[in-house]
């Protein structure tokens, strides 16, 4: 029998900061992928799925979680006074839970704003968008319903193969991927650890929303180290830095090799 005994800082995992919106653009296209990645090297059949979605519009595009978006809209509208927590946590089944993170590019500017939420803390980098030096193929193949083209990159740490269609003429992508003459439909390392695929599209004129939050401001190097120490020890993240008095187990649990999508942060 597992037994955990833990300060109230682990209860903040459900608490929500709930914030103000900025329309950043207006999207024309929304684009679903699914997100397979790997959570444990050590354990290769311990693969992960996320239900993505990218909105795109002439100026900016954002990048996220679908079940992540849900569950913050839920809570807020909790906050609002439509439920309690305990309503809270019924209709929360409904959605599984995510990878937080959202990556927005902003054209004009040349800049990626990367954010993400880990524990109760709310992360924020930016860096100029990232420029993948694509080695475009022969090989032609049907992806998700589309005539792609492949092309191929190294990028941060790892080998990538990418099928775009030219029937799409839109230079973007999954994650921060994109410089192809037409949409990426799918993308993954040569191991198959990070895998992103296109489910669909659809015609829209949505609005492109930036939460304002209490950000903490840092670097790239820096939230990759914080991230990787999560995934890689939940409890010592805990004790370190949530205040955790105690655990105790009939068998300890599991460290993870986790694999980040950018390895060459060390």
């Amino acid at each position: 029998m597992k037994k955990a005994v833990i300060t109230t800082a682990v209860f903040a995992l459900i608490t929500f900061i709930c914030s103000a919106q900025t329309v950043l653009d207006t999207a024309y296209i929304k684009c679903y992928y699914t997100y397979r990645y790997m959570r444990d090297t050590a354990n290769i059949s311990n693969m992960r799925s996320d239900e993505m979605t990218l909105l795109i519009g002439k100026k900016v595009s954002k990048f996220y979680c679908y079940s992540a978006f849900q569950i913050d809209s839920l809570m807020i509208s909790i906050s609002e006074g439509n439920g309690d927590m305990s309503d809270f946590s019924a209709r929360r089944s409904n959605y599984k839970g995510g990878e937080y993170f959202k990556v927005y590019r902003n054209y004009p500017e040349n800049k990626i704003t990367f954010t993400d939420k880990i524990m109760t803390t709310v992360y924020l980098y930016e860096e100029a968008i990232p420029i993948q030096e694509w080695k475009i193929h022969n090989d032609t193949a049907t992806v998700s319903g589309y005539k792609c083209r492949k092309a191929t990159c190294k990028f941060r740490g790892r080998d990538y193969e990418a099928w775009f269609t030219v029937e799409i003429p839109i230079n973007s992508g999954p994650y921060k991927f994109g410089g192809l003459p037409g949409l990426i439909v799918k993308i993954s390392d040569t191991k198959l650890n990070h895998v992103f695929e296109l489910t669909g599209t659809e015609t829209v004129k949505e609005p492109v929303l930036f939460e304002t939050r209490d950000y903490l401001e840092t670097n790239r190097k820096d939230y990759t180290s914080v991230y990787r120490k999560y995934k890689h020890n939940f409890i010592n993240f805990l004790k370190e830095n949530m205040g955790v008095i105690s655990y105790s187990s009939d068998s300890p649990l599991p460290v993870w090799n986790n694999d980040v999508i950018e390895r060459d942060v060390k």
